[in-house]
């Protein structure tokens, strides 16, 4: 192939406006001298001019620019959910990621595990007793910790946890209790280093909150601002553990849980239904009222207000904080994202699930599993996944051949 010629810049034709500059091109050195020689197809250097836009080769992969960042793959959550159909035996019942892993029970008991939808794998089922409406999982420090409600002997709650992801279960019966009933309502979570229990007694309607570092032994902790308030979900960021109970209000711990102190704004008003931490902002929603409210912190105590009636229209049902940094807002049969720390919203194109999706996230994805029905959904599949960076561009142009990567 042949390209066409230009003549000579000379600067003595009297002709001002001498600059050029040449691109894709490589420096070949000959006996007369080192040579810039243009290679058609050979792509050197990036222009930054929005998302997806430039396609680069490097190490014998395509490279995206991606505004002012190169990586591989695509945006996280540009794509939409992608499902998979009646991959559970009864309807979704929650869901959790820890120790690298998605982790699944459906309202049968039958456990699943995964690290995306093509690998859904079913293990041993953990429990078989459909009568029981609380169904909680944690993971984390190489476990898997369930708590189900009680056994036939009743006057306590089961727990049941493994070490292999499932294969096998270990049964440590009545290790939350003694209660005068039986666990009516639980929540789980693991707060990095703990295990954190919170349960309904079904008789007394007392609660009381346990933790445990192994599953099997339990310590009571103290009462989340009084007996009678227990938690229906947990949070932890910038120093605090929240609890966060059945009417909407709030509490928080400065000390694992031994003592609570009930959060003088975030009240049973605010009904707040759910807190994740997104890089160093606290991010609740909830309403006041009926109208829709997200709630920001920065310290973990005072907390914005900011109405999103007019985006979102209806009450949120739950907040989800992805591996990219971004939020998604989940309210009846639609969702919202959102790229500053909950400031705006932008409602997304699909739909997904309903009111009782059960997310979590994890690995570069985001998986949810719905009570209404037998699927599985996934944010950041195979097809799509979140970025890791290569190198940040400092302007808007960069030659590949000086890049520091």
């Amino acid at each position: 192939m042949r390209l066409p010629l230009t003549p000579p810049l000379d600067t003595r034709d009297g002709v001002s406006a001498k600059n050029a500059r040449l691109t894709n091109c490589l420096k070949e050195v000959k006996k007369s001298g080192e040579k810039a020689v243009v290679r058609p197809g050979l792509v050197l250097d990036a222009q930054a001019s929005g998302v997806g836009n430039g396609l680069v080769v490097f190490n014998s992969q395509l490279v995206s620019v991606y505004g002012a960042t190169l990586g591989f793959g695509v945006v996280e959550g540009t794509d939409g959910w992608a499902s998979d159909a009646n991959v559970f035996t009864n309807v979704g019942f929650n869901t959790c990621y820890g120790n690298g892993l998605f982790y699944f029970v459906d309202f049968s008991g039958n456990f699943y595990k995964a690290t995306g939808l093509t690998d859904l794998t079913e293990m041993t089922a953990v429990d078989t007793a459909t009568y029981i409406t609380s169904k909680n999982l944690a993971a984390g420090g190489g476990l898997v910790c369930y708590i189900s409600g009680s056994s036939d002997s009743g006057n306590s709650a089961d727990v049941k946890w493994s070490d292999d992801d499932g294969a096998t279960w270990n049964f440590e019966p009545d290790a939350i209790g003694p209660i005068d009933s039986y666990a009516d309502e639980v929540a789980l979570f693991y707060t990095g280093t703990l295990f954190y229990a919170s349960v309904l007694d079904n008789g007394s309607g007392e609660a009381s909150t346990w933790s445990s570092t192994d599953c099997v032994t339990w310590t009571k902790r103290g009462d989340i601002i009084d007996i009678d308030h227990y938690a229906v979900s947990f949070c932890v960021g910038l120093g605090y553990l929240y609890a966060l109970g059945p009417s909407g209000e709030c509490a928080y711990s400065t000390n694992n849980g031994t003592s609570w102190t009930a959060h003088p704004t975030l009240d049973a008003t605010r009904d707040v239904g759910s807190m994740v931490l997104s890089n160093s902002t606290l991010v609740a929603v909830g309403h006041i009222g009926g109208t829709p409210y997200v709630y920001r912190s920065t310290d973990g105590i005072t907390f914005s207000e900011t109405n999103i009636f007019s985006v979102v229209g209806v009450i949120g049902t739950g907040i989800l904080s992805l591996a990219s940094g971004n939020l998604i807002l989940i309210t009846d049969s639609n969702y919202y994202a959102s790229t500053d720390d909950g400031v705006t919203w932008a409602l997304q194109a699909d739909t997904i699930g309903g009111n009782t999706l059960k997310s979590a996230y994890g690995g570069g994805y985001t998986m949810a599993s719905d009570a209404t029905n037998m699927n599985v959904y996934i944010l950041g599949a195979e097809t799509s996944g979140s970025i890791p960076a290569l190198a940040t561009i400092t302007g808007d142009y960069y030659d590949f051949a000086q890049s520091p990567i």
